[in-house]
């Protein structure tokens, strides 16, 4: 169950997602590209928030505004956006593809690495410093905004960022997660609770965006349905519990989406086979941080491409 968006928005967005659609045919078999500016003036234009050209595939392009953590922003792939420092925000990152592929006639990226579902609507400390705060991200919306999308959750009640922390500097050797039996069921709590969390946002989002399509962005599949491998880091005992963490924070979007008339794209399902274990197929980094490429457990720039292309086929529905 979605929301749908009102006349012309609904027509812009389903054309947009069309061509985005022909687009990704058409490139599947290059590969990901190399992170790096694009010259093409229709993508400076959408980052800009200026009109795009009039070859741009609808009468009225739309007005994208893109929300969530660091699976969203893109930490460690390069480039970063030019006003993306403070939240480890990459120009490649889905959302950056996505409105060049739609031709976004204006689009703003506030993702930020960190955010957690209430920092839709409260401030976030910076990284880098307690006086430097990022604003509410629903800040961003307005009345006249077409499409929203949303992908947030994983910190909330430090639900995966103690893993990763845990993780990183390790030497791809990650320290037991779940000796303690209160600590799975702790975490699938807090998996749980951001339903409740993120309806709440979703409810607000569609207050202040009346007419736009909002859709709710799952997290990709991390680990394989079985098996393990290096790269993951994780002892042997913690993959099990990892999968059912990783499902019921997805179930807990997927939920919050039917529940709140945004539609769900399902990254998990999308993303079966490239996992962090399918080495050359991984969309997903590994517990080693790649500089310009990935942060640790974070997607890699083909991850991001598979992201936007899942989404605009969303859209096109």
């Amino acid at each position: 169950m979605f929301r749908p968006a009102a006349g012309k928005t609904a027509t812009r967005i389903a054309a947009a997602a069309a061509a985005v659609l022909v687009l990704a045919g058409c490139t599947a078999s290059q590969g990901a590209p190399a992170p790096g500016p694009d010259p093409d003036p229709t993508a400076a234009a959408a980052h800009s928030g200026e009109p795009g050209p009039a070859s741009t595939p609808s009468e009225t392009p739309i007005r994208y505004v893109a929300m969530g953590d660091s699976f969203t922003a893109g930490p460690f792939m390069a480039p970063y956006a030019a006003d993306g420092e403070e939240c480890l925000r990459s120009a490649a990152n889905y959302p950056a593809l996505l409105a060049e592929r739609l031709h976004a006639a204006s689009f703003v990226d506030v993702s930020c690495s960190g955010a957690a579902t209430r920092h839709l609507t409260e401030a976030q400390r910076s990284f880098f410093g307690e006086d430097r705060i990022a604003r509410p991200q629903l800040a961003a919306l307005t009345k006249h905004t077409d499409l929203v999308t949303v992908s947030i959750g994983g910190n909330d009640g430090n639900l995966f960022a103690s893993i990763v922390g845990s993780c990183l500097g390790s030497a791809g050797r990650c320290p037991r997660q779940f000796a303690d039996p209160g600590a799975v069921a702790a975490k699938l709590a807090s998996a749980e609770a951001v339903e409740q969390s993120l309806g709440a946002a979703l409810e607000r989002i569609h207050r202040r965006a009346p007419t736009a399509r909002v859709v709710v962005v799952g997290y990709p599949t991390l680990l394989p349905a079985s098996g393990k491998c290096a790269e993951a880091g994780f002892r042997s005992a913690d993959y099990p519990p990892m999968r059912r963490i990783a499902a019921a924070l997805n179930d807990s979007l997927r939920r919050a989406a039917d529940a709140h008339d945004a539609t769900y794209v399902d990254l998990a399902a999308a993303s079966v086979g490239h996992d962090i274990c399918a080495g050359p197929d991984a969309w997903v980094n590994g517990a080693k941080s790649a500089t310009g490429r990935a942060l640790a457990f974070h997607p890699f720039p083909v991850g991001m491409e598979a992201a936007a292309d899942a989404i605009a086929a969303a859209l096109d529905h």
